[in-house]
């Protein structure tokens, strides 16, 4: 009885090791192995080449005018000395609607821009930040996907 005991206790033992402790022992190691291995091959996060480009005519590219969006007619943007302003008429501007912008190809948080690079249009203010992809852009219309959610803005320039 003893020995048979022993026998099951040994089995138990060896059946835990094999199921828990082996694992551990060889899979750690190799996921760490193939971690550093796919982390050098993709190139370090840090590099200067993951930045997203940035376009350094970002103002010359919008000229000063003022665009009404399609759908609402009270909303609109006014573009002014290098300045994204965003409006509603009857309501008065104050600094929360003044954004600096700037363009770039890339917006990998909110874009898989390895399928289609695009141009992006990022707005910043002291307490905000807006990311849209601009989907068209010409003398008579300015249209904008905003980012994450998705939602196409179609202005056209008033006259």
């Amino acid at each position: 009885m003893k020995r048979t005991l022993k026998i099951v206790g040994i089995i138990v033992i060896l059946i835990y090791f094999i199921g828990n402790v082996l694992p551990n022992l060889i899979g750690v190691p190799l996921a760490a192995y193939h971690s550093y291995k796919s982390w050098n091959e993709a190139g370090n996060i840090a590099n200067e080449d993951y930045q997203p480009k940035v376009s350094t005519s970002s103002q010359s590219y919008f000229k000063n005018s003022v665009w009404i969006h399609e759908e609402d007619s009270l909303a609109g943007i006014e573009i002014k000395n290098e300045k994204w302003i965003l409006f509603y008429k009857g309501i008065e501007i104050d600094s929360t609607d003044i954004y600096d912008f700037r363009l770039t190809d890339q917006l990998p948080e909110f874009a898989n821009t390895e399928l289609k690079s695009g141009e992006f249009l990022v707005l910043t203010n002291k307490s905000d930040t807006l990311n849209y992809e601009i989907l068209g852009y010409d003398k008579e219309q300015l249209s904008l996907m905003y980012l994450p959610r998705g939602k196409i803005h179609i202005y056209k320039r008033k006259k």
